[in-house]
């Protein structure tokens, strides 16, 4: 009897795919600024490491989002093992709980077209106001655990502001995740 595998692999490379990622019953694992800042460093390392161009992102406490622009690299699945091994061993180590279960499960959706892909860059910017780390929009700046202040440095507040109104983040509905 031949083997049936129904999940047939998919290739990523040339894509666009929006990644999140949360932990294990949403525990605030990454609650520190410290090891936030060890996630932020294992996604870039990572993306680097396997040719990944990472669009926008976000890490808060307990999740992280991601847009990745998957170049020539296809395997999504070897990108979201190093993200999530690497860090789950960093933070276990910090906390002294080796073998603990850190990350619960991904989603990833494919970006299909130009409304789709500013859709997930408003929403993973919005994502620090939609949780209540802080309080509006004005305070973007302040949340250095995101890509917003590398964005708005590159394209303007202006082009920031056009993109709210064109891609409202209201018409997204993605994270259920609580912090």
């Amino acid at each position: 009897m031949d083997h049936y595998n129904n999940r047939p692999p998919h290739s990523y490379q040339g894509k666009v795919v929006y990644l999140n990622s949360k932990t294990i019953q949403g525990k605030r694992l990454f609650a520190a600024d410290g090891k936030k800042q060890i996630l932020q460093n294992i996604i870039f390392q990572s993306c680097k490491e396997l040719n990944c161009k990472i669009v926008a992102w976000v890490i808060l406490s307990n999740h992280y989002h991601l847009l990745v622009d998957f170049l020539k690299f296809k395997n999504l699945s070897r990108l979201i093992f190093l993200i999530n091994g690497r860090s789950a061993r960093q933070v276990n180590k910090i906390d002294t709980q080796p073998g603990r279960k850190v990350w619960w499960n991904y989603y990833e959706h494919t970006i299909g077209n130009d409304r789709d892909y500013w859709y997930h860059i408003n929403y993973i910017y919005n994502n620090p106001v939609h949780h209540g780390i802080i309080k509006s929009t004005n305070e973007l700046e302040k949340y250095k655990y995101s890509s917003y202040n590398q964005y708005v440095k590159k394209y303007g507040m202006k082009s920031m502001m056009d993109l709210w109104q064109k891609y409202p983040v209201r018409d997204l509905k993605l994270d259920q995740t609580k912090v």
